[in-house]
């Protein structure tokens, strides 16, 4: 059995299948275009989380957390897997989680949550930079905790402006925050709006020029779906609630095909979806 997976195609046509499965191995099978099955090879054990991206060369780059208390940056060589811890926490006293990876030019970009174990009142947005030879560690942002909510951030690329994170916190109210990576330093926080209810979930995409939030809550037994456009400066241009309904919704995906934006998600085991363009249907 596994717990996640990930697919990714090379330039070659070889199939990558990365799983996590249930006894915490992280694996992978390589299958050759046209090929039989490839064998399942394990990259490590004890892994709680992963993430990978492909550089502009093909080559695999994967980010993991462990059991051991490690944060784990890895590369693949000619079906060789040379990994490195970044950072490390002690087990028990300190969670660490959600973790995620992605590639800017030739530099790989990791982010993850670091709190309290039990209950916490405060996490944080850790963000680390590999340039290949040296390793440096930002704070991203300050995460106060939602009930319910398991993702509490999303990366982006924008332009040529830089790292966008748009994460959801608590303190006074409930928000959706902006904060932008030039380089060197994150930008001050920004909250865009105020998010409601609670087992949030977000997805991102930009779609023609603009940036749009799907957004999950539920609020006194309901659960709303909502979407949020914004323009390339983060600015809040309208809020519309595409769906809401007293059965458990689920798993809200966007995603940008042609001159359509595609809305997706979970309710009472089938997958429901909406069209935007310009409205939804």
């Amino acid at each position: 059995m596994m717990r996640s997976c990930g697919l990714y195609k090379d330039n070659l046509n070889n199939l990558w299948e990365f799983i996590l499965k249930d006894n915490d191995e992280l694996v992978y099978i390589k299958t050759a275009d046209g090929g039989d099955i490839g064998r399942e090879i394990k990259i490590d054990d004890g892994v709680a989380d992963f993430s990978y991206g492909i550089d502009e060369n093909n080559r695999v780059h994967l980010a993991y957390i462990t059991s051991r208390g490690e944060v784990k940056y890895c590369t693949e060589d000619k079906d060789s897997w040379h990994s490195k811890a970044l950072y490390f926490f002690k087990p028990g006293a300190n969670i660490v989680e959600s973790v995620s990876l992605m590639m800017v030019g030739g530099t790989v970009h990791i982010f993850f949550l670091f709190h309290s174990a039990g209950a916490w009142t405060e996490g944080y947005l850790l963000h680390g930079v590999w340039d290949g030879s040296s390793e440096k560690a930002h704070l991203a942002g300050r995460i106060g905790p939602i009930p319910g909510t398991r993702s509490y951030y999303g990366a982006e690329v924008l332009g040529v402006s830089g790292i966008y994170v748009f994460y959801l916190s608590s303190g006074d109210g409930q928000s959706l925050n902006v904060t932008c990576f030039n380089g060197s330093e994150w930008s001050s926080p920004k909250a865009l709006y105020e998010i409601t209810g609670e087992e949030i979930q977000t997805n991102i995409a930009q779609h023609r020029g603009e940036l749009h939030v799907l957004s999950l809550s539920k609020e006194d037994d309901v659960y709303a779906l909502e979407h949020v456009l914004m323009d390339t400066e983060c600015t809040v241009r309208k809020i519309n609630r595409i769906y809401q309904s007293r059965i458990k919704l689920s798993g809200p995906v966007l995603l940008s095909g042609g001159d359509a934006l595609w809305a997706f998600w979970s309710e009472d085991g089938s997958i429901l979806y909406s069209i935007y363009e310009g409205i939804w249907t």
